[in-house]
């Protein structure tokens, strides 16, 4: 995730969405925004699962006090990626989920006491269908019961029957206890992600006005009934230049300016391994998405971002160094951004190689000192 300087939208406009936000997630929010309103470009940079296992460490609670870019650069990165799902039994994989309940949350407060910014998603099974059986592995991509419509509570002015409202509420519960477990440190969260792809909350299995509502009921539910004001929402479709072909683009699915806090995408590059930079398109297509991301957040006063990115087969498969610049990429498109996250330190990630030149180059240009968050 990268954000949107002072300059272009000025101090007043830049406020959380959040009427009642805490005091750490209204700091968090304005030091991301000094940050992208830097004279020169910087990005604080971190990766999915930092402090839970590397390429050669694990220690899923966070006590191992290990992190690849603490490895290779002598600081501990600026942003700790988590996923909120596995604190549910919703999570798509069932053994992961049994051993992840206690030590996500561990993690997530180790990373807040670090000063850290804690940034977690939220993929979940279909609260109607998969809710409470181990058989149903990865039902995220199950649309089974319209669970999109049918999350909300049934006879309050919509279309929804209900069967999904109280399983949902349930891992909604999940989240928010997390939340107040690792308060008063503030966290971005990313829910309905990549809601593009066949997820059971993706644009094939739901209407744009019921993706809205489930995502406007969620952050209702979180702020109102759970009392959770320590989130900034993060809105993150993905490879959206590519996904999106309503003549709407990125509004066609937006939640609305009260509900969200950072405009972001993901973006992953899928090539065959290993390749060469001239057999991906992976720099102009990342570049097109920064242009249409931090086109809507200027209008709408929001902080653009990059949610998720990374390369097949990390950077060990890439046969040209300057295929992970991906500084000087966001520089050409836009020195707004100042926040980054890669994701797993295996399948996708930038941080899965073992090529030190390499990994110190890409974490050096892109790290920055927590003091800027403590």
């Amino acid at each position: 995730m990268f954000l949107l300087p002072l300059s272009v939208l000025g101090s007043s406009a830049l406020l959380p969405s959040d009427p009642n936000a805490s005091a750490s997630a209204r700091s968090l929010f304005a030091s991301l925004a000094a940050l992208s309103g830097a004279p020169k470009l910087k990005m604080a940079f971190g990766a999915q699962r930092t402090n839970q296992e590397g390429v050669h460490f694990s220690a899923m609670d966070g006590s191992g006090n290990r992190s690849d870019i603490l490895t290779n650069t002598g600081e501990w990165p600026s942003v700790f990626g988590f996923n909120f799902g596995s604190l549910t039994n919703g999570f798509s994989d069932v053994a992961a989920n049994a051993a992840s309940l206690p030590n996500v949350v561990a993690a997530a407060k180790r990373a807040g006491e670090l000063g850290g910014i804690i940034a977690a998603h939220f993929p979940t099974n279909n609260p109607i269908k998969c809710s409470h059986k181990p058989e149903y592995k990865d039902c995220e991509k199950d649309p089974t019961g319209e669970p999109m419509k049918n999350l909300l509570p049934k006879g309050q002015g919509n279309e929804s029957n209900g069967k999904g409202n109280k399983q949902w509420n349930a891992w909604l519960d999940a989240a928010a206890a997390a939340a107040h477990a690792v308060a008063p440190s503030p966290l971005l969260f990313r829910p309905f992600h990549e809601n593009y792809l066949n997820n059971w909350w993706g644009s094939p299995y739901c209407t744009p006005s019921e993706f809205i509502a489930g995502w406007r009921y969620t952050v209702d539910y979180l702020r109102n009934t759970k009392n959770v004001h320590n989130m900034l929402f993060v809105y993150a479709p993905d490879q959206p230049v590519r996904s999106i072909s309503s003549p709407l683009g990125y509004a066609e699915r937006w939640p609305g300016d009260d509900y969200v806090d950072v405009c972001a995408f993901d973006h992953y590059d899928h090539p065959s391994t290993p390749h060469h930079c001239a057999d991906s398109n992976f720099t102009n297509e990342f570049l097109a998405d920064i242009h249409m991301v931090v086109n809507f957040a200027v209008a709408h006063g929001k902080i653009p971002a990059v949610g998720e990115f990374g390369m097949k087969g990390g950077v060990n498969s890439m046969l040209d160094a300057e295929c992970v610049t991906v500084s000087s990429t966001i520089s050409r498109g836009a020195a707004e951004f100042c926040f980054v996250l890669s994701f797993s330190p295996h399948t996708y990630s930038m941080l899965c190689s073992t090529n030190s030149r390499l990994f110190l180059s890409l974490s050096l240009s892109l790290s920055l000192s927590l003091s800027l968050f403590s």
